[in-house]
């Protein structure tokens, strides 16, 4: 595994979505011998460069453009690897291409492959928790809707990104509402 840290740029829901979904999460990792971490939405990953000061000077130029974003929930998915194992899938948000675009603001080498989504719980794929009953107990407790409150920066210090007790992250830039009533 590489020491070079693993860096990820993410969108961080605003609340009361935020303290929701980070009771979900929490919850489950407590329930299921999992690792809590921080509710986000995963913008890109791997930007080049990904010391903090370049990070934060990209993001205050980006953040403007985050401020009427808002992401319909569409359900919760189980996906095939770590970071996609139980999720809630997020309809396209507005603009659709939100994903590529800050792939290419960050020179990122990579946005999530199934999309914009939101982790609930990080395990294994052949983890043995039945995801179907999961999603069916769960589905009532999702918001409609998740507004972006801030871009934060996510640093695996390990190098390993399922190292999940090595990430430090960071608030970058805060996101405002037009008319700068948020």
């Amino acid at each position: 595994m590489s020491s070079a840290p693993h860096v990820s740029l993410w969108l961080i829901p605003a609340e009361p979505e935020r303290t929701a979904l980070q009771l979900l999460i929490d919850g489950l990792a407590a329930r299921f011998g999992g690792a809590p971490f921080p509710a986000h939405v995963t913008l890109c990953s791997d930007p080049e460069p990904d010391d903090e000061a370049t990070l934060a000077a990209r993001a205050e130029t980006f953040s403007p453009t985050l401020r009427s974003i808002s992401m319909r929930t569409a359900g919760l998915g189980a996906g095939t690897s770590f970071s996609t194992f139980f999720h809630v899938r997020l309809a396209s948000p507005e603009p659709p291409d939100l994903l590529a675009r800050g792939a290419r603001h960050f020179a990122a080498a990579r946005t999530p492959s199934i999309g914009p989504h939101l982790s609930l719980l990080y395990a294994e794929p052949d983890a043995t928790i039945d995801r179907a009953a999961l999603a069916r107990e769960l589905a009532p407790a999702l918001p409609e809707l998740l507004r972006v409150d801030a871009l934060a920066s996510a640093h695996a210090e390990s190098g390993d990104r399922k190292d999940v007790a090595s990430w430090r992250h960071r608030v970058l830039a805060r996101v405002h509402a037009a008319g700068g009533d948020r």
